[in-house]
């Protein structure tokens, strides 16, 4: 349903790394997307790598995320610039990358707008002066809300954040999936109905460089495969790279025969909708098993950042391995272990996930606050110039 900007509402700049086929990403902008639906007094304005796809993939306004001059008007037209989600604050990425976003909420400081940082993630952050520029920045803005409880401990005791702080959790576990119909068109194209085999889903990421990590992955699927006798979807979540990498290990296997890889580029809640369908999901991609929670099917996580640690720490279980992954066996020891237990993991997940979801809404109830606020004063203002005007009409 696309969000149409009417005459009655007002734009809302939305910042984020959006526009760069990274499905974790846009997962996140798409579940924020969807809460907007329900307003008609906002509409978002997307900064986004690729405005044109932003805008044929949702149907909302989207201007370029490096285009200065266009961005300076755009903020200065929009009472409400949004950062998030997403782990947006940190400088393991690049320094570049801190420098941007922390650049963004400063253009929204300075020209005297509104500014929410929404959804994130918060770290890490190694640069000798990151902490401090990061606290500051954020004790500016009129609203923070963080997805996470070591994000969120963070910005009380080490920054510290000075502003209206939120716990929520991940805005992604609050995406609704496509329709099934839809689900099940694009199950079928990509050759994923493994007739009467289990089905469990992969997310790898890494580097192609690292030719023990590659071997070790495509061991790793084959004793799954010859262990639990099921078919492997791999989903990659960050186009080419994820695919390419994905292509490299699949020429590795044995089993090349019980394996797809979905090839296509397409929308969050689709790849939602077709992770519902899998038995299993391991994986390496933080949003693979957000989404895997968000279906409540069992997950095995492979970590190689401190947010999987940090979700896989909601649901009482520890990643399976940490990367760089050398040697298979204890992944496959750990996934054969989830596939006796997955009924009880299913259980944990869906209670889990109450919880989580209870997080998520209560952080986008402290945005509806704050824009229902912004509405008020914007009514408020419009009202008293309406009266001076009548004012000097009857003079």
């Amino acid at each position: 349903m696309p969000l149409d900007a009417t005459s009655n509402s007002y734009p809302v700049l939305i910042s984020g790394y959006y526009g760069f086929d990274n499905l974790g990403d846009e997962a996140i902008l798409e579940s924020i997307l969807q809460w907007f639906e329900s307003r008609d007094d906002v509409h978002p304005v997307v900064l986004s790598n690729k405005p044109e796809k932003t805008i044929k993939s949702y149907g909302v306004d989207s201007i370029p995320r490096a285009s200065f001059f266009p961005l300076i008007r755009k903020i200065a037209g929009s009472p409400l610039l949004l950062q998030g989600g997403g782990g947006l604050l940190q400088d393991v990425t690049s320094g570049r990358s801190l420098t941007y976003y922390l650049s963004i909420l400063l253009l929204g400081l300075v020209t005297g707008r509104k500014v929410a940082v929404f959804g994130q993630g918060i770290g890490p952050l190694e640069g000798e002066f990151s902490e401090y520029f990061v606290g500051e920045f954020l004790s500016q803005c009129d609203l923070v809300c963080v997805r996470d409880f070591k994000s969120y401990s963070m910005c009380q005791s080490r920054l510290p954040v000075n502003a209206n702080l939120h716990l929520m959790a991940d805005t992604a576990l609050l995406l609704e999936p496509a329709d099934a119909e839809t689900v099940d068109e694009i199950f079928l194209k990509e050759n994923l109905d493994l007739v009467g085999k289990p089905l469990i889903g992969w997310s790898i990421k890494g580097s192609m460089r690292d030719k023990r990590q590659i071997n070790a992955l495509a061991r790793a699927i084959d004793l799954t495969i010859n262990a639990i006798d099921c078919g492997v979807a791999i989903f990659p979540f960050h186009h080419p790279d994820d695919l390419q990498y994905a292509e490299t290990v699949r020429m590795l296997l044995e089993n090349k025969d019980q394996v797809e890889i979905v090839k296509e580029v397409y929308r969050p809640r689709d790849v939602l909708g077709l992770i519902g369908k899998c038995d299993m999901v391991v994986g390496m991609r933080l949003h693979s098993l957000v989404f895997a929670a968000n279906r409540s099917v069992p997950f095995v996580s492979v970590s190689y950042d401190p947010k999987i640690d940090e979700f896989s720490r909601e649901f009482g279980i520890s990643p399976a391995v940490h990367t760089p992954l050398v040697g298979p066996e204890v992944l496959v020891e750990k996934i054969e272990d989830m596939w006796e237990l997955r009924g009880r993991m299913r259980t944990k997940v869906t209670d889990t996930m109450k919880r989580l979801r209870g997080r998520a809404t209560d952080g986008f109830r402290a945005l509806g606050d704050f824009v229902d606020s912004l509405q008020l004063k914007r009514l408020r203002a419009a009202s008293k110039v309406k009266k001076l005007s009548a004012g000097k009409s009857e003079k």
